[in-house]
């Protein structure tokens, strides 16, 4: 294969068009077309939930693009081969032309035809792939895989698993270091990134902050439709920005000018907002419902019934995840369609969550008793608990590092903790977080920490490799 690394593993993507695929001319395109050109690539987030492909017209390449950073370990993978189809896959530099690996049988036994790349990131940056049949034949359906591991983990097959495997060794105890902070605007009080840009909430103005990551400089300001702005989220081509005071989400390009693009009609009091490559989940504080966007087509599927208040969101695994301040205590499950799969039991007052991939773990803080919780997300199970010295806003997670980020609004101080025993790394100052009004704007991308500073009116970066001497 010419590949660098070792069994390392990374999100898992499987695209699969509707119906059975068969021979001839009855098979239709995949939802994901067209896709036949780096241009027309569609985003993948590593580590998330299988999406699938079919080869139509005969010829067919498929396209998909991914944000790689420095160091990392991805693996790209075919499986579920349909019709006797015969997979190439090819990796391909920024520039969407430089061939970087190939690979058209994988050596794994019992894998057949099906195709398999395992690669090391160079350099932080967009990075392609592609898949063609081998024959140009169409017609024939596959399932494609993208999944990423930290430095110093190996991935272990599904038909090795079986087996004991060594545990892996506990990521170094490193303390995030703060590079800059940008003036945004009055009242940032959320945050989402994607590649070069962080993009921000503003609730006085409803409108939407575009910054460059990479100068931290503010690039623009654009004007949302309704009324408020609470939480952002970054979903495929576009940025939808939720307004609390008119039930509605504001639909902008995530690209240059970053222009309004649609406006969507959501539950009351629309607060968290989280998303999938092609969905977003929007929590409706004052209706007790989730609505979910499909965001290839900009059209809400549907506005499900939740337990009372949810307030905070997150999203992976094909799921959808949101606390429910107003309950008892419980964090909601739904699917990428909008469907309740079920409620995991929490303390009281649930509010910032977070989840990580790569370990299947789900992270809640409560405002009751300023608990925060670790869940095994497959199973609901409370893993560990600790008590933090005040109220938790918002959680985020960096499955690189394995650090976990709590905003502590009331004290102006952002938390560092292990993921695997949740003890403290660090204790961040920040700037004015306005109280109980902000330390809702939290992001983790690309191993940098994006905190909205709600009363200072600012966003404030922080790197989250640097490991103390």
């Amino acid at each position: 294969m010419g590949l660098i690394g070792a069994w390392l593993l990374v999100g898992a993507l499987s695209l699969q068009a509707p119906g059975a695929v068969g021979a001839g001319p009855a098979c239709a395109p995949d939802r994901y077309e067209p896709d036949d050109a780096p241009a027309q690539a569609t985003w993948v987030i590593p580590n998330n939930a299988p999406t699938s492909h079919t080869f139509d017209p005969a010829g067919d390449r498929d396209y998909i693009r991914f944000q790689a950073v420095a160091g990392m370990t991805y693996v790209l993978s075919t499986d579920n081969l349909t019709a006797g189809a015969d997979t190439v896959l090819t990796l391909w530099d920024q520039d969407g032309t430089t061939r970087l690996a190939y690979n058209d049988d994988d050596p794994t036994p019992g894998r057949g035809l099906a195709s398999r790349l395992e690669w090391v990131a160079p350099a932080s940056g967009l990075y392609f792939a592609s898949v063609h049949e081998f024959a140009g034949k169409d017609c024939r359906g596959y399932q494609l895989s993208l999944r990423m591991v930290r430095s110093g983990e190996r991935y272990v097959p599904d038909l090795l698993k079986a087996f004991p495997q060594p545990t892996p060794a506990s990521p170094p105890a490193c303390t995030p270091v703060r590079l800059g902070r940008v003036s945004v605007g009055a009242h940032p009080k959320s945050v989402t990134v994607g590649p070069g840009r962080a993009y921000v909430g503003l609730y006085d103005s409803a409108s939407l902050a575009v910054v460059d990551t990479a100068s931290l400089t503010l690039l623009r300001t654009v004007q949302g439709a309704g009324s408020g702005a609470n939480g952002v989220a970054l979903s495929g081509s576009y940025v939808y920005l939720a307004h609390r005071d008119s039930a509605s989400v504001s639909v902008f390009h995530a690209a240059d000018p970053n222009s309004l693009q649609y406006t969507l009609t959501v539950g009351l009091l629309p607060f968290g907002v989280a998303a999938l490559p092609d969905r977003v989940f929007v929590a409706n504080f004052g209706s007790d419902s989730v609505t979910v966007i499909d965001s290839a087509a900009n059209s809400v599927l549907r506005t499900a019934p939740v337990g009372a208040h949810p307030a905070l969101a997150a999203a992976g695994g094909a799921r959808g995840w949101v606390t429910t301040l107003g309950s008892a205590g419980g964090a909601q499950v739904l699917d990428r369609d909008g469907q309740l799969v079920r409620t995991i039991a929490t303390g009281a007052e649930p509010f910032g969550i977070a989840y990580n991939p790569l370990l299947g773990r789900l992270y809640v803080g409560h405002w009751a008793d300023h608990s925060l919780w670790a869940i095994d997300a497959a199973t609901g199970v409370q893993i560990q608990r600790v008590v933090l010295p005040d109220r938790p806003f918002a959680v985020a997670v960096n499955p690189i590092t394995q650090h976990l980020f709590v905003i502590l609004a009331r004290q102006d101080r952002l938390l560092v903790l292990r993921e695997d025993t949740l003890a403290q790394v660090a204790d961040l100052p920040l700037e004015n977080q306005g109280g109980d009004d902000g330390g809702q704007g939290l992001a983790v991308y690309e191993n940098r920490v994006y905190v909205a500073d709600y009363g200072a009116g600012s966003l404030t970066v922080f790197q989250d490799a640097a490991c103390s001497p």
